[in-house]
């Protein structure tokens, strides 16, 4: 059996700079037909910084994936590990197989060298710093599946992961609980979807970004799990084959590191923010912020299904302040024509004051006012080094409702 190789170097699993495991992996069968028949199993762990940043989980810690691991040696698999980022480029495999030995003693003798060894090279995975901004699940798990891709035995896939922000389903661009089959045929277009059919995939901590990280809530948790539901589903063509978890899966405890390359994320990256409808009061007047996912998909004036939400928190706020929408604004980021983005944010902001009409709301004048209001709170769109950063631009996608107070109710 052959192991195709994918993006990145391959190695075998060999003694390292933790001498205590070095005889763990000295001598580890370094090729596939060391183990005739048996399956391959890829674990994949995020080293981002939107997971790990300053104070994130160390996956190699977590029981669940320990107990995949273990999984894997007692099948006697390949195992193939590495860590991600936001290009699949970066990711460099190790691997480590268990010879199918005849005398039960030699046998468990191979399986606890292997197992060692394996939790040695996921140490080494989770500590290495980010090499590309962003986390692409996809393009990792597109890489899996170029390594297992002769095998003629099982192919497992285990991905321990936080967020995505790079590729077809970013999450900066993603419209939060929008529509999960239109993101699958967007990544199915693109041409971004691993092809991992047969495949038995297995994700842990989906949501659940470093300590000092914006975190979902449970609505917009139960979404992400939806939505790598849709997107594992469609890639192993077979829904029952994915196993999704967005419990928090750090080691007992909270979250450990695994030394001071763990608290150094390396590439900078974009913290996923979860939109939310907020407020704040400027001389009489309440002005209510919509983030553009709640309402609206990428450059489209349509509201979505889900946005009736969001506009009813908004009535909520104009009823119990006793006030009256004076008028509705619409921004957007600094990409794009001045033309095309006055359209969009007035097209936008004709939307809402629409729906809000169709609520029984009084609502004055709607204006669009393109990218010439950047929000203070968001920061400048372009980094020193002239980069995007797409967390300012997301957050000056937005609609702003003007509220006139009146009277306050008793």
């Amino acid at each position: 059996m052959a192991l195709a190789v994918g993006a990145g170097l391959f190695v075998a699993c060999r003694p390292g700079s933790h001498s205590s495991e070095a005889d763990s992996c000295a001598g580890r069968p370094d090729t596939p037909d060391a183990v005739p028949g048996a399956g391959i199993t890829a674990l994949l762990l995020d080293r981002s910084a939107s997971v790990r940043g300053n104070a994130g989980p160390s996956y190699a810690a977590m029981p669940e994936l320990d107990a995949a691991t273990r999984a894997a040696v007692l099948r006697g698999d390949t195992i193939t590990i590495s860590g991600f980022d936001g290009s699949a480029t970066t990711m460099a495999w190790a691997t480590v197989a268990t010879p199918r030995l005849a005398n039960p003693d030699q046998r468990t003798s191979a399986q606890v060298a292997s197992l060692r060894c394996a939790r040695r090279l996921l140490a080494d995975a989770a500590a290495a710093p980010a090499r590309a901004a962003g986390s692409d699940i996809l393009g990792a798990l597109a890489a899996a599946a170029h390594q297992s891709a002769t095998t003629s035995g099982s192919r497992h896939v285990v991905v321990s992961d936080g967020l995505v922000n790079s590729g077809c389903a970013d999450l900066l661009e993603s419209p939060i609980a929008g529509d999960v089959q239109k993101i699958v045929t967007d990544c199915r277009t693109a041409g971004q979807l691993p092809d991992l059919t047969g495949a038995q995939v297995t994700m842990f901590g989906i949501g659940h970004p470093a300590d000092d990280q914006p975190s979902p809530a449970t609505a917009q948790l139960d979404w992400l799990t939806a939505l790598w539901r849709g997107l594992c589903g469609a890639a192993t063509a077979n829904p029952t084959s994915c196993d999704i978890h967005s419990e928090a899966t750090a080691a007992a405890g909270g979250s450990v590191s695994t030394g001071p390359a763990a608290r150094t994320p390396g590439m900078p990256d974009a913290a996923v923010t979860f939109p939310a409808v907020t407020e704040r009061r400027d001389s009489g007047t309440i002005i209510v912020t919509l983030p553009d996912r709640m309402l609206f998909g990428t450059d489209s004036t349509e509201l979505l299904a889900t946005a009736q939400a969001a506009l009813t928190d908004v009535e909520r706020r104009v009823r119990g302040a006793s006030g009256t929408v004076t008028e509705v604004d619409g921004h957007t980021d600094s990409r794009g024509t001045d033309d095309h983005n006055d359209l969009l944010s007035l097209g936008r902001a004709q939307r809402v004051a629409d729906a809000l009409r169709a609520d029984g709301l009084t609502v004055g004048k709607a204006v669009g006012l393109g990218k010439s209001r950047p929000s203070p709170a968001c920061g400048p769109e372009h980094r020193t080094n002239d980069s995007a950063d797409p967390a300012a631009m997301s957050c000056n996608r937005r609609v702003e409702i003007v509220i006139a107070l009146g009277q306050t109710r008793g």
